[in-house]
C-alpha cells in the first residue's frame, strides 16, 4: 500500500464560509425541539441579514430567506412582538407579492392577519396573450399566476416585462391601485427555435454546433411513454432506461449539428437543417455500446498483484483481452509494496497493453485564481506539471477537477480527501492558491496527503524561477539518512515559542531548561533546534530558574530512523532509495542508516526474514541515541510479528539496559520502555 514522504505542518488558512442550508436547519431543530425556540432567532435571522447584504444568492438562497422570516414571524409572536411581526410581513411581501404561508407551523390568526396585511399592498395583473407559460416580472419582482389565473403584484406604478423562451420580451407601463385587476393585452414575437430531445439509456452528453448544452437526465413522463408506444417498440427502446425530455432553447434559425456523447457508447451526429422559428421535438435516440479491451501485466516477472479499474476489483495480474467501455478508466494495481495508478483512454476496438510498475501518486490539483486574469495561474501550473512528470518517484497526475475543492482540502474536508483516496489511492496532494501582494501576483502552493493530514507552505514567484525550482525539489528529495544530534531531546514552549529540554545525557544540561539560542541563533521548535546543531560542538545559551548560562555540547552525526508506521511516508519509493544507498554506501553512519531504513521498509511490507537479515548487517556501539539496542529491538520485533516469542525472550534475555538507546530516532521513544513491555508481556504468559 502506497504512503507518503513526510512534510510538516508549516501553515495553515482558516477559510471560513455561510452555510445556508447547515444553519437554516440546526435552527428549525432547535425551533422544534428545544425547550426555548427563542434561541433559533439569532439563527434565522443570520440568514435574513445574510440574504440582504448579497453574502448569499440565487433561488435556493431567496427560499431559505422566506422560510426563515416565517419562522420568525411565529417566534417573534409567540413573543407577544407585534411590531415585528407586520415588519417582518412588510417584507415577505415585498420580496414576493405572491408568498403562501406555511400552514404547517403557522397559526390560521397569523396567516389572516398576513392576507390582511397583503390586501392593503397589492394589485393584480391579468396578461391576454395567446402564448402560454409566461414570465412576468415587475421590477426585481419574478410574478407567479395564482390559482385564477391573476399575478399578484405591489401596488403603484409598474414596468412590467413579459417574455418567454425562443420569444422577443415586450414592456407595459401601468398603474396598479390597491385590490385592483389591470388587464394587459400582448403578443409575444417568436425570433428563436427549441430543439428536444430524449435518449436511451440516460445520461448523454448533448452537444449543440460543437458546444455542450447538458446531459439528459430523469426518466420519460408516463404520458409519453403512453402515447408513443408504438415508437418505443420500433426503435427497441428500453422504457425504464428512456430519458426525460431535454430541450435545448434559444437555437437560431438555419443549419445545427447535433451531436449525443456517452461513454462506452458510440457517439451519434445528426444534420439539423434549415431550422425555422418553432419548437421541435424528434424521436428517441437509441445509443449503441462501444468496446475497447485492456491488457495488463506487471512490470517485473516475480511481481503479482490485483487489478481495480474504476474501484472494481477484476483479479489477479497478468490479465488479458479485459473488455471494457470506450473512453476513459482509472486503473488500479495493488501491489505488496506500493500502488501502481493510471488514468487511460481506451478507444473503439483497441487492445491497450499497460505495464504496471508500483509508484506513489503526486496528485496536482491545480490553482486556484485570484480572479478572472488566469495568465500567471497557467503559466505556474503548466511549468509545475512538466517538473512533476520528471520526479522519478511518483506517479504525477494532474486533476483541475478539484480546484473548486481547494478550501476544502485546506480545511481537511474529510469528505474531498475520501474523494480523492477513492480516485488515487493514498496520495501526495499538491495545490495552488494565488494571492496578490502589492501590485504583484504570487503563488501559496501546498503540500498535503490523504492519510496524515500535514500541510508545508511554500510561497512561488512567477518572475524567480528559482522559487519554482526550490519547490520542486522539496517534494522529490528522500528520508535523510544520517542527522545531526547531542542527547538532547527538547519541545516547543508554546507560551514562549522557545525549545525547553525533556530529558537528556549531557552533563550542564537539565530537564525543564530553556534554550534560548543556539550557536546565536534563536530557535522556535524542535525542527529548527536540531537543524541548527554544528558537528563537533555547539554553544547552547540556557535559561534556568530564572538565570542565564552557557553550555557547550558534542554533536554527532548518527544514523535516523524513520517511524514503522508513519502514514506519511512512501515507503515504496523510499525502499528503492535506501536499497541504492546501500549499493553506494557514503560514511559508516549514512550506510548504517540505509540499512536501518531498509530494514523499516521491509517491515512496513512483512517481509521479516529480509528485515531481520538487513538488521544484522548494521554495526553500531552501545551508546545513547540509534544504537546496538535499537538494532535489537528491531529483531524483536521481526520475531514478535511472526509469534516467534520464545526467540524473542532468548533475545533480550542478556541485553544490558541503555537508557538513551532509541527506536525512532535520536531523541524519541526508548528502546528501554518496549524491551519492559516485552518482559512484562512474556511473564504474564
Amino acid at each position: 500500500m502506497k504512503k507518503l514522504i513526510v512534510f510538516l505542518l508549516i501553515a495553515t488558512i482558516p477559510i471560513f464560509g455561510f452555510d445556508v442550508v447547515s444553519v437554516f436547519h440546526d435552527n428549525v431543530q432547535i425551533f422544534e425541539n428545544s425547550d426555548n425556540p427563542e434561541n433559533a432567532i439569532n439563527g434565522f435571522q443570520k440568514i435574513v441579514s445574510a440574504y440582504d447584504l448579497g453574502e448569499i444568492k440565487g433561488t435556493d438562497a431567496f427560499g431559505y430567506y422566506l422560510q426563515s422570516m416565517e419562522y420568525l414571524i411565529v417566534l417573534y409572536s409567540n413573543k407577544g412582538d407585534t411590531k415585528t411581526v407586520y415588519t417582518i410581513f412588510e417584507k415577505i411581501i415585498r420580496s414576493d407579492p405572491g408568498h403562501k404561508l406555511n400552514k404547517f407551523f403557522i397559526s390560521p390568526k397569523i396567516i389572516r392577519d398576513f392576507e390582511n396585511k397583503r390586501s392593503q399592498m397589492v394589485g393584480y395583473l391579468k396578461i391576454k396573450c395567446p402564448v402560454p407559460g409566461l414570465n412576468v416580472s415587475a421590477g426585481t419582482l419574478k410574478l407567479s399566476p395564482n390559482s385564477k389565473g391573476l399575478y399578484t403584484t405591489l401596488a403603484g406604478d409598474l414596468t412590467l416585462r413579459i417574455g418567454k423562451e425562443n420569444y422577443q420580451p415586450v414592456t407595459r407601463n401601468v398603474t396598479v391601485a390597491v385590490g385592483k385587476t389591470v388587464e394587459v393585452e400582448v403578443d409575444l414575437i417568436r425570433t428563436l427555435a427549441s430543439v428536444t430531445v430524449l435518449t436511451d439509456p440516460t445520461g448523454a452528453q448533448v452537444f449543440m454546433d460543437g458546444v455542450l448544452m447538458g446531459e439528459t437526465s430523469g426518466s420519460a413522463p408516463v404520458d409519453y411513454l403512453k402515447d408513443h408506444s408504438d415508437t418505443i417498440e420500433e426503435l427497441g427502446l428500453n422504457p425504464s432506461t428512456l430519458s426525460n425530455y431535454f430541450v435545448i432553447n434559444r437555437v437560431e434559425p438555419g443549419d445545427h449539428v447535433l451531436e449525443l456523447k456517452k461513454n462506452c457508447y458510440k457517439p451519434v451526429r445528426l444534420s439539423l437543417p434549415k431550422l425555422e422559428k418553432r419548437d421541435y421535438q424528434f424521436k428517441p435516440i437509441l445509443l449503441e455500446r462501444s468496446i475497447g479491451y485492456l491488457i495488463v501485466e506487471a512490470g517485473a516477472d516475480d511481481q503479482t498483484g490485483d487489478l481495480f479499474l474504476d474501484s472494481r476489483r477484476i483479479g489477479s495480474l497478468p490479465i488479458r483481452d479485459l473488455e471494457v467501455c470506450s473512453g476513459e478508466h482509472l486503473l488500479k494495481v495493488a501491489f505488496e509494496n506500493g500502488t501502481f495508478i493510471k488514468k487511460l483512454k481506451v478507444e473503439e476496438g483497441e487492445h491497450r497493453v499497460v505495464k504496471a510498475v508500483p509508484k506513489p501518486t503526486l496528485l496536482f490539483t491545480g490553482i486556484k485564481p485570484l480572479d478572472t486574469n488566469l495568465s500567471t495561474v497557467r503559466q505556474v501550473t503548466n511549468s509545475l506539471e512538466k517538473q512533476f512528470q520528471k520526479i522519478p518517484f511518483y506517479n504525477a497526475e494532474m486533476d483541475d477537477s478539484y480546484i473548486s475543492a481547494i478550501d476544502g482540502l485546506l480545511k481537511g474536508d474529510n469528505k474531498v480527501i475520501e474523494n480523492i483516496r477513492n480516485d488515487y489511492g493514498q496520495s501526495l496532494i499538491i495545490l495552488g492558491v494565488e494571492k496578490r501582494v502589492k501590485l504583484k501576483r504570487f503563488i501559496d502552493v501546498y503540500v498535503l496527503n490523504t492519510e496524515l493530514y500535514h500541510q508545508e507552505k511554500f510561497t512561488l514567484d512567477p518572475a524567480n524561477p528559482d522559487s519554482e525550482k526550490r519547490f520542486v525539489e522539496a517534494v522529490s528529495i528522500m528520508p535523510k539518512l544520517v542527522e545531526n544530534t547531542a542527547g538532547i531531546a527538547v519541545i516547543r514552549d508554546p507560551d514562549r515559542n522557545l525549545p525547553v529540554v525533556i530529558s537528556s545525557t549531557v552533563e550542564g544540561v537539565q530537564a525543564g531548561d530553556v534554550i534560548l539560542s543556539v550557536n546565536g541563533n534563536q530557535c522556535a521548535n524542535e525542527a529548527s533546534f536540531y537543524k541548527t546543531l554544528v558537528v563537533p560542538e555547539t554553544k547552547l545559551q540556557l535559561e534556568r530558574s530564572g538565570a542565564a548560562l552557557e553550555v557547550a555540547v558534542k554533536v554527532e552525526t548518527t544514523p535516523v530512523v524513520m517511524r514503522q508506521n508513519l502514514n506519511s511516508l512512501s515507503y515504496n519509493s523510499a525502499y528503492l532509495y535506501f536499497l541504492s544507498r546501500i549499493q553506494f554506501p557514503g560514511t559508516d553512519a549514512q550506510k548504517a542508516g540505509a540499512q536501518l531504513n531498509l530494514a523499516m521498509c521491509n517491515l512496513r511490507f512483512r517481509r521479516f526474514e529480509q528485515a531481520f537479515d538487513t538488521l544484522s548487517m548494521v554495526q553500531l556501539p552501545d551508546r545513547p541515541g540509534i544504537s546496538a539496542g535499537t538494532v535489537l529491538y528491531l529483531k524483536g520485533i521481526c520475531y514478535k510479528e511472526i509469534g516467534s516469542w520464545i526467540d524473542l525472550q532468548t533475545l533480550f534475555k542478556n541485553y544490558h539496559f541503555n537508557d538513551g538507546a532509541t527506536v525512532i530516532n535520536s531523541r524519541g521513544l526508548r528502546v528501554q520502555s518496549l524491551i519492559d513491555f516485552t518482559f512484562e508481556y512474556l511473564r504474564k504468559q
